[in-house]
Order: C-alpha cells, then sequence, then structure tokens
C-alpha cells in the first residue's frame, strides 16, 4: 500500500539570532526532526566552531537529513543560515525526489547588534553584518 501521508519539509533561512531554532523547535512540536550542522559543532553540551570542518560537518547534516526522508518522517527542517540559494537548493531537489514537499521560511532579519546579543552561538555582530552583505533571497 502507498503511503499517502502528507511529507513536508521546511527550509528555514536566517542569521544567527533571528529565531530559527526557536521556530524550527515549535514546527516539530508534535513529531518530527530538526538537522541542523551547529550540532556538529556541539560536544558535551558545549558549542566549539571550527572553520575547518564546516564544509564536513555540512556533509554529515545532509547525509543525515536524507535519511530522514528515506524513513519517511513526516516532517522534516533544515535549520542553517542558508544564506545563498547553493547552500540549500540541494536540499530541496533531494526532498523533493522523495515526495516531500518543500517550503522555503526566511525569518525576518534582526538588527545585527540584537541578533549578535540574541544568538546562543556567540556570533560576532561583525560576522552577522558580513552574513546580511552576503545574503539571497
Amino acid at each position: 500500500m502507498e503511503n499517502t501521508k502528507t511529507k513536508i519539509v521546511f527550509i528555514l533561512r536566517g542569521v544567527p539570532g533571528s529565531g530559527k531554532s526557536s521556530f524550527a523547535k515549535g514546527l516539530v512540536a508534535n513529531g518530527g526532526v530538526i538537522h541542523s550542522t551547529d550540532d556538529f559543532f556541539c560536544k558535551d553540551g558545549d558549542y566549539s566552531f571550527d572553520p575547518d570542518r564546516l564544509g564536513e560537518f555540512h556533509t554529515w547534516n545532509f547525509l543525515r537529513f536524507k535519511t530522514s526522508l528515506r524513513n519517511g518522517i513526516p516532517v522534516v527542517v533544515l535549520d542553517n543560515t542558508n544564506s545563498q540559494k547553493r547552500e540549500w537548493i540541494h536540499y530541496a531537489m533531494t526532498a523533493r525526489s522523495f515526495g516531500y514537499y518543500v517550503v522555503i521560511i526566511s525569518m525576518p532579519h534582526p538588527d545585527p547588534e540584537i541578533a549578535a546579543r540574541r544568538n546562543v552561538h556567540r556570533v560576532p555582530e561583525d560576522c552577522i553584518r558580513k552574513m546580511l552583505e552576503r545574503w539571497e533571497n
């Protein structure tokens, strides 16, 4: 029997401190899974960003994402910055190939100073400003 349940992927976009992770938790409150590359930078509850491992961790995150799709998880959320289309398009295309609806959600851009204070990974204001400068709509 064919699975006729609606399957949906939410791709969140936003700078650190824009509320992506809080929003993601609401999306999966009744079931589902969140995939974030930031998870790979956490060890024993501490976040430690290592730019040398960013590409590797993005690959691991994509593989976990794809496993969730393969397993038919009904609600899958990608919680990354996704500032440029090239960063999220392969997630969207893969989700569609597994029969998922794909919804792209761009969080409103907070003032960089406020975002720097709010984000849990301590991304500094100047980095947030650079992210906003290269942002693609």
